[in-house]
């Protein structure tokens, strides 16, 4: 399964072009299938991808401890 890197907990987030402060500390979880498996992507406000974890539960898990808020993407 590949696999992207979180930035690194502490970072300062810096607000997209666009989206103003409303969504900067969000992660966004959606199920996906990788490598013909399924798991379950991170993505940052804007789309971009963050990381992928076999569950959800480490999914939501991974997004609270590098301080942000969690939310389903459908």
């Amino acid at each position: 399964m590949s696999t992207l890197s979180l930035p690194q907990p502490g970072e300062p987030r810096q607000p997209r072009p666009g989206l103003g402060d409303l969504f900067v500390d969000t992660a966004y979880v959606l199920r996906v299938e990788d490598e013909g498996s399924v798991c379950y992507g991170i993505f940052d406000a804007d789309g971009t991808p963050l990381g992928v974890a076999p569950t959800r539960a480490l999914a939501l898990a991974v997004i609270r401890k590098n301080g942000l808020e969690p939310a389903d993407a459908h």
